[in-house]
């Protein structure tokens, strides 16, 4: 059994680049956060200053709060318009039917023309008073689409702040062994930038040269290379 001698290099198939998802201080790495150090998948290897994040994500707590309430309010409030205009149409009805009646007496001549115009004044305001209701009830209306769109953006922007806060974390995302690490606890590190390599040992691969001859000592009869 010959033995051939050879030179060439171990590679990874699988090599992620530790990034730093936020800026800031890092206010605490893992033991294991170290050249040739072994990680589990999923593993917080690494956590940047949260400080700012967690307030920017109460803020955005108490303003999602906030557009719920609104949402509430003008949900009320467009049922009070309701009751409102038909409380205003039942009153014009009533007007109406009473200008009728007076109309209906002078026409026979037992009312006066002073009372049909008090009625007709009477139904004119009425009028007049469903069509200030059908107003406030639009404006209700149009504020419930404002106060969702407003509840909206506010869930948007709790997701959002979630999102930053958990950058904050920066965890293993397969298990492997760490290389180029450049941080040290209590450093100051900027967003994108690299932090350290993780390769996984399962997914290697090795590269050589050999010579014409070595080459030939390694088919067969046929040719092939052997198995």
């Amino acid at each position: 059994q010959p033995i051939l001698q050879a030179y060439g290099e171990v590679l990874s198939r699988r090599t992620l680049e530790v990034r730093a998802t936020a800026g800031g201080t890092v206010v605490n790495l893992a033991p294991e956060f170290e050249d040739g150090g072994k990680v589990t998948e999923g593993q917080v290897m690494v956590q940047i200053d949260p400080t700012t994040a967690e307030a920017d994500l109460a803020v955005a707590q108490t303003d999602l709060a906030e557009a719920q309430a609104e949402v509430r309010d003008a949900g009320r409030n467009i049922e009070l318009a309701h009751l409102d205009l038909a409380a205003a149409e039942d009153q014009a009805k009533l007007r109406e039917q009473a200008l009728a009646r007076q109309q209906g007496l002078a026409a026979r001549k037992v009312g006066t023309e002073a009372a049909v115009e008090e009625a007709a004044l009477s139904a004119a305001s009425a009028r007049q008073s469903v069509i200030s209701r059908r107003q406030a009830l639009a404006t209700a209306e149009a504020r419930v689409d404002t106060a969702r769109t407003s509840l909206t953006r506010a869930e948007i922007a709790v997701r959002e702040a979630e999102r930053t806060l958990d950058d904050h974390t920066i965890r293993a995302r397969l298990s492997g062994t760490l290389g180029d690490v450049t941080l040290v606890e209590g450093g100051l590190v900027s967003q994108n930038e690299i932090l350290a390599s993780l390769v996984d040992p399962d997914a290697l691969e090795v590269s050589f040269r050999i010579s014409t001859a070595q080459h030939a000592r390694l088919l067969d009869a046929e040719g092939r290379l052997a198995g």
